[in-house]
C-alpha cells in the first residue's frame, strides 16, 4: 500500500510515494550517521547516489529503490489498524488524535495512517504526530471542514503569530519567496495541536483509485515551461500529489501535477498559478526534486509580477 516507508540493507529509510514495476519512487528521509547542512547537500551524498536515476513516469531523475534492496516496510495504515501505537507511542497522543479525527470528521480508522517518526519507531516524547488521511472523498471532508476542527475539545489550530513564526523559517523552502506568500501557503496546510502536542494531516489517494497518478508511463517531448495559468478544475486539489486542469492566456489547456512533500496544494477554481517546471505534451510536472522550479498560487496580477521577479533573482543568486 502506497505511500509507506521502507528501510534498505544499507540502513537508509526512504518515504515511498509511488511504485513503478518493482521499484519504489522515493524521498530519502533518514541516513544514519550523516547530517548535511541542507537537503540539497544531503541528497547528494555518495550513499544515496546509487539510488538516483531517471524515471520515465516523471521525466526526470529521482530516487528509485528496488524491492530486492528493501529489508523492512513501515505501513502507516497497518500501524493504526494493528494499534501499534498502544505500545510504541511515547507521547500518548497518537491514539487521542486518531480518535478525534474518527469522531469529528467521521473518517474510518481504516482510512487513517500515522507516518514519520512514530511509524518507524524513532519518535520521542516531543515528536510531532504526522497523519495520512487516505482516499479522495475523505480528503474533501478534511479540506472543507478542517478549520472548524478548532471547535473540537483539546484541538487548537495555529494562531496568527504562530503561523507567522513558522512561515518565517520556511522562506525558499518550496512555499514561496516572501513571508506573505509562505504564510498563505502554510495556512492551507492542516496543522494544529492536540493539547500541546503538534500534529499535521496530509491527504493522499488510495493506490490505483480516484486521484492516483500511475507512473508506469512514458513522458516525451520535454520542454521548459514558464507561464501563468488559471485553474479551471480543482477536483483533485485536496490530495498530494495535487492535480489541476488549467488554462493559459491563449486558451491552451494543461494538466498540472504537483508532487511536493511540503504539501503545496489546494489552489481553487479561478486562482492563478505561476509555474516554472517541465512540460510533456500539455502535462506540467512540478516536483520537489528540482530547485530551479517555481510554483505559486496567485490571486492578482501584481502578485504574479512580484513572484516572477523574485524567482528570477533567486536563480541568479544561486
Amino acid at each position: 500500500m502506497i505511500p509507506l516507508f521502507i528501510k534498505t540493507y544499507d540502513n537508509i529509510i526512504f518515504f515511498a510515494f509511488n511504485k513503478v514495476n518493482d521499484k519504489y519512487v522515493c524521498i530519502p528521509k533518514m541516513v544514519d550517521d550523516y547530517k548535511g547542512k541542507s537537503y540539497q547537500e544531503w541528497f547528494k551524498t555518495n550513499i544515496l547516489s546509487k539510488y538516483f536515476s531517471y524515471i520515465d513516469g516523471l521525466g526526470t531523475e529521482c530516487y528509485l529503490v528496488d524491492s530486492s534492496d528493501v529489508v523492512e516496510i513501515y505501513d502507516p495504515r497497518e500501524y493504526v489498524e494493528n494499534e501499534k501505537y498502544n505500545n510504541e507511542d511515547k507521547s500518548g497522543y497518537v491514539k487521542k488524535i486518531i480518535t478525534s479525527i474518527n469522531d469529528y470528521f467521521t473518517i474510518n480508522k481504516s482510512d487513517i495512517g500515522i507516518e514519520g517518526s512514530h511509524v518507524i519507531n524513532k519518535s520521542k516524547q516531543s515528536s510531532d504526530i504526522d497523519i495520512f488521511i487516505y482516499g479522495h472523498n475523505n480528503s474533501k471532508i478534511i479540506q472543507d471542514n478542517f478549520h472548524q476542527f478548532n471547535n473540537y475539545p483539546n484541538i487548537r489550530l495555529f494562531n496568527n503569530q504562530e503561523a507567522t513564526d513558522y512561515a518565517s523559517k520556511r522562506l525558499n523552502c518550496g512555499f514561496g519567496y516572501n513571508l506573505e506568500t509562505v504564510k498563505k501557503q502554510f495556512n492551507k496546510r492542516y496543522y494544529g495541536f492536540i493539547d500541546n502536542q503538534q500534529f499535521s494531516i496530509v491527504c493522499v489517494p488510495y493506490e490505483e483509485k480516484e486521484g492516483y497518478i500511475d507512473l508506469n508511463r512514458k513522458l516525451d517531448n520535454k520542454k521548459e515551461f514558464k507561464k501563468k495559468l488559471k485553474v479551471i478544475d480543482d477536483t483533485y486539489s485536496s490530495i498530494i500529489p495535487a492535480i489541476y486542469k488549467c488554462i493559459d492566456e491563449d486558451n491552451n489547456i494543461y494538466t498540472v501535477e504537483v508532487f511536493n512533500h511540503y504539501g503545496i496544494n489546494q489552489a481553487r477554481n479561478g486562482d492563478h498559478l505561476y509555474i516554472e517546471a517541465n512540460e510533456f505534451n500539455n502535462t506540467v510536472i512540478y516536483g520537489f526534486w528540482n530547485k530551479n522550479e517555481c510554483f505559486h498560487v496567485l490571486e492578482e496580477r501584481s502578485n504574479y509580477e512580484r513572484e516572477r521577479v523574485l524567482c528570477k533573482n533567486l536563480k541568479k543568486n544561486n
